[in-house]
């Protein structure tokens, strides 16, 4: 599967975070809301090494996106660095 990384890396984090995705079928543009009770499917995501590979490309996106909204090279670094740690952070949040 592609994703486009600027719009798409906090699913491809959580993920790799959860080793895990549902799989559901649909037309272009349907959402999950659209049809809840759709059959789905869960497939694991092993650990394959992937990981530093993913950490080092998403943050450079987010650096290159951040630079085209205005901030330097350190400033945006330094919001991607900070942006990719609250969102992990967030995706930890469990409902018990």
């Amino acid at each position: 599967m592609e994703f486009e990384i600027a719009s798409k890396g906090m699913l491809i984090e959580m993920i790799l975070s959860s080793n895990a995705v549902y799989l559901q079928s649909g037309r272009l543009g349907e959402r999950l809301k659209d049809d809840p009770n759709a059959p789905k499917i869960v497939a694991e995501v092993a650990a394959t090494g992937f990981r530093p590979i993913w950490d080092k490309l998403f943050l450079k996106h987010l650096v290159r996106e951040m630079k085209k909204e205005g901030l330097n090279r350190q400033q945006a670094k330094q919001a991607a660095t900070a942006y990719i740690q609250e969102m992990r952070a967030v995706s930890q949040i469990r409902i018990k």
